[in-house]
């Protein structure tokens, strides 16, 4: 019965996390939209489309990976133990185990051109920032009492 409660905690904090990377999702979208030649095939609705579920599926990855690592990194600790000053860090890390993994794995595989640069950096800066800014709303959601 465990395993099903934290089972059930890590789905509960990437829903969040998915939700709350929508946003990210739908100005990356409209950009894409704005920034495209006119003579492109590409709807807003395709452009807005693929960045949501792009950063939605994102998103809940670096919350299901947040989540576990808190449960690994704070062990025994109750909710309300749980400060501003940790938080950040756990979702900074949790924001970019999946870029990494994937990075990984297609590094090991030479599947594709795995040349880092500039803008590889960039993204993680960005990923680490929003997995840092996502996990204190977590924590904000998750410490909210609840609505009787």
């Amino acid at each position: 019965m465990r395993v099903l409660k934290r089972i059930r905690a890590i789905l509960l904090v990437a829903v969040i996390w998915g939700l709350v990377w929508l946003p990210v999702g739908l100005a990356e979208g409209s950009y894409r939209h704005l920034r495209q030649s006119p003579y492109h095939a590409y709807s807003l609705r395709d452009n807005l489309s693929s960045a949501l579920v792009a950063w939605v599926v994102l998103g809940a990855l670096s919350g299901a990976s947040f989540a576990v690592i808190l449960a690994i990194g704070e062990r025994g600790s109750q909710l309300g133990g749980l400060t501003h000053r940790r938080m950040p860090g756990w979702g900074a890390l949790g924001g970019i185990i999946p870029i990494m993994t994937a990075f990984a794995i297609f590094a090991l595989g030479s599947w594709a051109d795995t040349s880092v640069d500039r803008v590889f950096f960039i993204r993680l800066a960005v990923l680490a920032l929003l997995g840092a800014l996502t996990s204190l709303s977590t924590l904000a959601v998750l410490r909210a009492p609840a609505a009787a």
